[in-house]
Formats: C-alpha cells, sequence, structure tokens
C-alpha cells in the first residue's frame, strides 16, 4: 500500500531543512493538506515581513519559515509490514 506524506521545506542550499508533516492513504487528501499548509505558509511569511518565524498551526505543528519561506509537497512511500532481509532484491516494479 502506497502512503502520501506531506513535507515542509525552508532554506536553501546548506540551511535547507526538511520535516515531515503529515501521512494519507488517499493522496487527494494529502494534495489538500499542501494548498491549506501553503496557504498559511505564505500568510505566515507576508505577516513576518521576511523575517521568519517557527509557529505551528493545525495544518503543521513544526512549521519553521526562514527567510525563503515555506514550501509543501508529497512524496509517496511503501507502508509496510514487515522489514526487508539484508541485501534481498528489490522488489520489482509494476508498470
Amino acid at each position: 500500500m502506497k502512503i502520501h506524506v506531506v513535507m515542509g521545506t525552508t532554506g536553501e542550499y546548506s540551511d535547507r531543512i526538511e520535516w515531515p508533516v503529515a501521512a494519507y492513504a488517499d493522496e487527494a487528501m494529502a494534495r489538500a493538506h499542501v494548498v491549506v499548509a501553503s496557504a498559511e505558509a505564505r500568510k505566515l511569511y507576508k505577516a513576518s515581513q521576511g523575517e521568519g518565524v517557527e509557529l505551528g498551526t493545525a495544518a503543521d505543528p513544526n512549521r519553521v519559515i526562514d527567510y525563503t519561506g515555506a514550501s509543501y509537497d508529497i512524496i509517496e512511500v511503501d507502508l509496510r509490514d514487515e522489514v526487508p532481509e539484508p541485501f534481498a532484491p528489490a522488489p520489482e516494479k509494476a508498470s
């Protein structure tokens, strides 16, 4: 089963920070979360006048916004129910 993890990002180059925000089984819900978190981040960034802010909300309890703003995206990962054997071949990808 695939899950969709909403990730937050701020900074650039060596000052880049990424953090997991939430995970959803439903991709549409994850995309809706990205929309809400992104809108909040833009509003908070504007209110901070580009100085950055650390302010958690329900959309992102661990939000950090630096001078570059914050952005959100989704990564897709497999939800597993067992640990793979060491050096076992990767499962074949479905086409």
